[in-house]
């Protein structure tokens, strides 16, 4: 077992000016996750520490934090992996996010933000056909998104384009049954999120490690023509 100082950023707004660090020593083995550490805190150490987390496989995405400043999902982590040279690790809330409480941040602004891309399939009634290995294979990358809201943090936040917009459009575009099809990708390219230098800061985010730059250029081969759309630009819901 090896020794760790942990820090963990806390923050209760109804009683606290700012965040504040807190420093839990540890010990560590090989196989231990930065999940693992917060349950610890959480069970043997201070009650009332706040974080999300629930299937700890990597699939439900709620336990994404900021890892040594890195936004990362915590189940998936490993200590070993993430250590700084000094033998110490910091973990706080997703940045770009409002707080609620320590690790807890608000991230219905995220979802809502993600409704005007209606990121769900819309299906055409007149579609009674299969699809190709290869088209599921291409529509699998974006499907692969399980809206940790990791990308989005490293994005710049909230009010920053949506790279898990750019999955679920391309995603749904791909899909022959879609009703909308590339008038998806047109939405994307409005948006700003058919870029490829932006996909590959994005993918650097991603704990799913989703091939966002394969799903632009992708996107972008099949804009083609680009459909005459009306409402607000940038959005499908408006």
């Amino acid at each position: 077992m090896t020794p760790l100082d942990l820090l963990v950023q806390r923050f209760d707004p109804t009683r606290d000016r700012e965040p504040y660090w807190q420093c839990f020593r540890l010990t560590i083995s090989p196989t231990s996750t930065v999940l693992d550490l917060l349950l610890e805190v959480r069970d043997l150490h201070d009650a009332t520490l706040a974080f999300r987390r629930s299937c700890r496989s990597g699939i439900c995405g709620s336990c994404a934090v900021a890892i040594n400043g890195h936004p990362r999902l915590a189940c998936m982590t490993r200590v070993p992996e993430v250590l700084d040279p000094s033998g110490s690790l910091s973990i706080g809330p997703l940045p770009g996010f409002p707080v609620l409480r320590d690790l807890v941040v608000d991230i219905d602004p995220f979802f809502e933000s993600l409704r005007a891309f209606l990121p769900w399939l819309l299906r055409r009634p007149d579609y009674g056909g299969t699809m190709e290995q290869t088209t599921v294979e291409a529509a699998m990358d974006g499907a692969l998104c399980i809206l940790c809201g990791a990308c989005q943090a490293g994005a710049g936040g909230s009010t920053a384009p949506k790279p898990a917009a750019l999955a679920q459009g391309v995603r749904f575009a791909l899909d022959p049954r879609d009703l909308l099809g590339p008038v998806r990708l047109w939405v994307l390219e409005q948006a700003g999120l058919l870029s490829p230098e932006a996909a590959q800061r994005w993918e650097a985010s991603c704990p799913k490690q989703i091939p966002l730059t394969r799903l632009v250029a992708r996107g972008r081969e099949l804009l083609g023509d680009r459909p005459a759309v009306q409402g607000k630009s940038g959005s499908l819901g408006a």
